[in-house]
């Protein structure tokens, strides 16, 4: 061992005498890139218009040196430049191992010229412009390493000065157009008098000109033949914008177009030319083999032409959209073909468009295998494994049927802060399986081929699993769910489970564990083997898409059921109301359960914004079984919770567990949820965005158990007691942004604990170092 540890030292040694250097293969008269100065501005002012001007050139001129940290501007002294040292030792070497050092570990030095200061101050420049600052101006400089004169730094230096703002807007003129009243009454969008100059915001309203000219029948009108003339001499600081047409364009610009012969055609799944054809209510289908691929009725329905109809830009976007939505087509293709044997003589004329959309079937079969390492914010920690068949299109309608098969072992660490143990003793593993039927539809009489402006799913669940938690117990899962999505506008969603079955047999129990359920009976009843017959609401708010992007609102509002309707046809029998009642064999439960959820997140500017987040819940069990199943009830603690501690550590109310029970947090779990969140995030280097965060809430029953004193919402004394009993806890974290993921780690402390900790005042963590809680997560927390 001794004798392998001295090679790996000498070679490490070696590479730190004989390619330490980082710029010996330079070329001369370049420099070695080592970041940049933070860019400074002058005369800039503080509006929304400033701001955004700004980031686009912060975008611009900053470049990311070698070894700089999470893409930031600086070049990090305390990482080594292996990079570098391989580069320029083995750059020139033709041996063959020269050629794979350096294949394996080069890199390519970043240097002043491959930057090019000077062109990135020309694209600032017309981005001040662009923005409307005429007057400003950008430069650089060169900041040489004084120790090491092949080394240098870039700073930028950007004055603004006033922005440019819109005088008087003149809208088109159209006389020359045939009765497109949406042109003549032009109400500008994006530019608005004393508005800031901006040619992004001319480019819009370009699009919006265009698109509301295409709406209007005008299909070979594009943006293109859309310009502004600028004057900026009429006043002092305002530009005067004069709308018109680009000169030469054709005629058929200045026509309204309907739409005439519409057509589909379907090649087979490799590729074969049709050898049938159908027409169907205007629609001309064209198709190989013995049927179409998707049903006549669908095609109809999501294909929004109709023959002699004037053509809109809605209409072909939602055919796209729609066809798209199906699932059945791998490619498509979208011909518009004048008809010629129309003449287009005066303005008034209308001309008329075939259309035909070519579509390539897709492969109907999709198959993954899936590997993962979860680490849950309850420190479960353990690797699964995840097999997936699914084909499209089964029924001709874009439907889909999937099977999934999946394993996964698990093991818990972690510490208690109530009882001050370690645990490392909970091993599990999980098996399953499921069946899913999803329809891009309404699956109902009379809505199934209807077509639909937003995404529509219908799906139906078959689901069985096995849980067994080692040294506790085992039980079995069987699942039957039904759930209708829809959306009837961008902002708005609906979810319903008209049926929601799970049924839960507990197969076996250890002795140790039926001591835990000895001590805890609410536990008892809320794992017993059961049957869950619910129905759900969910409605979703979203406003992310809105014009509105500084301000972002998310509500969710849920509400569910079960047992009830069940329990009332049994009342009609000998039974009583109150009376357990059984179905195959366990009882089945009966609540009611209302979530609210709303989230606000206010952009304050291009680097920083607070977020904020306000949960309740609560749920009440009655009738058949009085106790709501465990897996319903509420806790709090964890990554996206009270971060300062774990799960299932906090609660109800102002009860602890024994401390010479370490499985008491088993019982912390409630009927009643309140949480509050709020967190300020603002970026530190190029990805790296960090945060700091309070977190505050409980849990809470709404009946008294004698097993958990101070648990219950009505053993709360007056309004003091009630916030006594919110947890408290704040903390800091950091959030590495790799566009298509948030990687966050987040350090909570706690403040204030619920329940009386032996330690006077407000701030009542016994010990400093129990207050910690680590989080390791994939996204934002809310």
């Amino acid at each position: 061992m001794k004798k392998h540890l001295t090679v790996i030292f000498g070679l490490i040694i070696s590479l730190g005498i004989y390619g330490c250097s980082t710029t010996s293969k330079l070329d001369p008269e370049d420099q070695l890139y080592t970041g940049m100065k933070k860019i400074k501005f002058y005369d800039k002012d503080n509006s929304q218009h400033a701001e955004t001007t700004i980031s686009n050139i912060e975008n611009v001129l900053n470049a990311s040196p070698n070894n700089s940290f999470m893409g930031g501007t600086k070049q990090m002294t305390f990482i080594p430049p292996i990079g570098l040292w391989m580069y320029n030792k083995y750059v020139d070497d033709s041996t063959g191992f020269g050629k794979w050092m350096f294949k394996r570990f080069a890199t390519k030095p970043i240097t002043i010229k491959s930057v090019n200061p000077k062109n990135r101050c020309l694209v600032a420049k017309s981005i001040l412009n662009e923005a409307g600052y005429f007057h400003g101006s950008t430069n650089y400089e060169i900041l040489t390493n004084k120790r090491n004169p092949k080394k240098a730094e870039i700073k930028y230096y950007v004055t603004m000065g006033p922005a440019m703002k819109y005088g008087e807007i003149m809208p088109l003129n159209a006389s020359g157009i045939p009765d497109s009243i949406k042109t003549k009454e032009w109400n500008f969008q994006f530019l608005k008098p004393g508005a800031p100059f901006s040619i992004e915001d001319m480019k819009r309203e370009r699009e919006a000109i265009s698109s509301a000219m295409r709406n209007d029948g005008f299909y070979f009108i594009n943006s293109d033949a859309i310009i502004f003339q600028v004057d900026t001499l009429i006043k002092t600081g305002f530009a005067s914008v004069k709308t018109t047409f680009r000169k030469d364009l054709p005629k058929e610009v200045f026509h309204k177009w309907q739409t005439n012969k519409i057509s589909i055609v379907m090649n087979g799944l490799e590729g074969q030319t049709p050898n049938n054809e159908i027409n169907y209510k205007g629609l001309k289908v064209r198709f190989y083999g013995k049927k179409p691929p998707v049903r006549l009725g669908v095609l109809r329905q999501h294909i929004r032409f109709k023959e002699g109809k004037l053509y809109t830009q809605f209409d072909e976007d939602m055919t796209r959209q729609a066809l798209a939505r199906l699932g059945a087509f791998g490619g498509m293709e979208y011909r518009f073909i004048p008809d010629t044997q129309d003449s287009l003589t005066s303005f008034e004329d209308i001309g008329k468009l075939n259309i035909s959309i070519l579509a390539s079937q897709d492969k109907p079969w999709d198959a993954s295998l899936e590997g993962s390492f979860k680490i849950k914010s309850n420190n479960y920690m353990g690797p699964g494994l995840k097999f997936s068949m699914a084909k499209r299109n089964v029924f001709g309608g874009g439907e889909k049927v999937s099977f999934d098969i999946y394993g996964s072992y698990e093991l818990q660490a972690g510490h208690r802060q109530q009882t001050g143990t370690k645990f490392f003793d909970m091993n599990s593993y999980e098996v399953g399986t499921s069946l899913n039927f999803t329809f891009p539809n309404i699956l109902w009489p009379g809505l199934t081929d209807r077509y639909y402006f937003f995404p529509t799913t219908t799906n139906f669940q078959l689901s069985s699993s096995m849980l067994n938690r080692a040294g506790f117990f085992s039980m079995v899962n069987l699942g039957l769910n039904a759930m209708y999505e829809f959306q009837p506008h961008s902002q708005h969603k609906h979810t319903i489970y008209p049926i929601k079955l799970n049924y839960n047999l507990m197969q076996h129990k250890t002795q140790k564990f039926e001591e835990i359920l000895q001590d805890n009976p609410a536990l008892r009843l809320s794992l017993r083997s059961q049957l869950i017959p619910q129905m759900s609401y969910t409605y979703t708010y979203d406003n992310y898409f809105s014009k509105k992007r500084a301000h972002h609102i998310w509500f969710e509002l849920g509400f569910s059921q079960a047992g009830n309707i069940i329990n009332a046809l049994y009342s009609l029998g000998p039974k009583r109301y109150n009376e357990t009642k059984k179905i195959l064999g366990v009882p089945f439960s009966q609540f009611v359960k209302a979530t609210a959820e709303v989230r606000y997140t206010f952009n304050i500017d291009r680097n920083q914004a607070i977020a904020t987040r306000l949960g309740a819940g609560a749920i009440y069990a009655y009738g058949n079984m009085d106790v709501a199943p465990y897996s319903e009830q509420f806790y709090v603690g964890g990554a996206n919770s009270i971060r300062a501690f774990t799960v299932r550590s906090i609660g109800p109310g102002k009860y602890i567990p024994n401390k010479n029970n370490k499985y008491g947090f088993l019982d912390q779990s409630g009927d009643l949820k309140l949480e509050f969140n709020t967190e300020y995030r603002f970026r530190l280097i190029g990805d790296l965005y960090g945060a700091l965060f309070v977190d505050a809430g409980n849990i809470w029953l709404l009946r008294k158990d004698i097993n958990r004193p101070g648990g219950s919402i009505s053993e709360i004394n007056g309004v003091s007691d009630f916030f006594k009993q919110i947890a408290l806890g704040t903390g800091t974290g950091f959030r590495y942004d790799l566009t298509f993921l948030v990687v966050r780690l987040d350090f909570g402390y706690g403040l204030h604990l619920p329940y009386d900790t032996g330690k006077k005042g407000y701030f009542n963590v016994p010990k400093f170092k129990d207050g910690f809680g680590i989080h390791i997560a994939i996204g934002y927390p809310f």
